[in-house]
């Protein structure tokens, strides 16, 4: 906390800092105390930093919780953390168990904006999130599931958001 709030405190009036990308995916039933981090870290931006923004990206639908999908945009939702802005990041192009590609599922998309929407995620908090990327050249030895998307593909993808989001922050 000492090292975040000097951060911000050098920041703060500084008009090319937009805002403070706070948490990854992070997952409360995992970490419980990760809900009152976030709030207390974006009550520190608004009152020291006022203008600038607090922004986490949610994973949702990983079944990282008891109570099912849209749990997590529920216990994060900015009603609580008091976030400006929240990532939403389905990933819908990816491999099967084979290692074949199978095609894109831009329903995840979809989906997940509505269970954002549904458990308290207002439209004007949501920051699509793009897979532009893919682990076909992973070295480690560790499973290789993410596929990146083709030209066309990530054009449906970007489409899609614009309907879903059509002005994102």
């Amino acid at each position: 906390d000492v090292e975040f709030k000097a951060v911000v405190d050098t920041l703060a009036n500084n008009p090319k800092v937009f805002g403070y990308n706070l948490a990854d995916e992070p997952h409360p039933s995992i970490c419980p105390d990760s809900v009152d981090i976030i709030k207390a870290r974006s009550d520190y931006i608004h009152t020291y930093a006022p203008g600038q923004m607090a922004y986490i990206t949610v994973q949702d639908g990983s079944n990282m919780c008891p109570a099912g999908e849209g749990c997590e945009y529920s216990a994060l939702r900015p009603e609580i953390t008091h976030v400006d802005l929240i990532g939403i990041d389905p990933y819908p192009c990816h491999f099967n168990n084979s290692g074949q590609p199978v095609k894109c599922d831009t329903s995840k998309i979809s989906q997940r904006v509505q269970s954002a929407l549904a458990n308290g995620i207002p439209v004007t908090a949501i920051v699509p999130v793009f897979q532009a990327f893919g682990q076909e050249g992973r070295l480690d030895g560790k499973s290789i599931y993410y596929r990146t998307p083709t030209t066309a593909e990530f054009q449906d993808m970007l489409n899609l958001w614009k309907s879903l989001v059509p002005n994102p922050v």
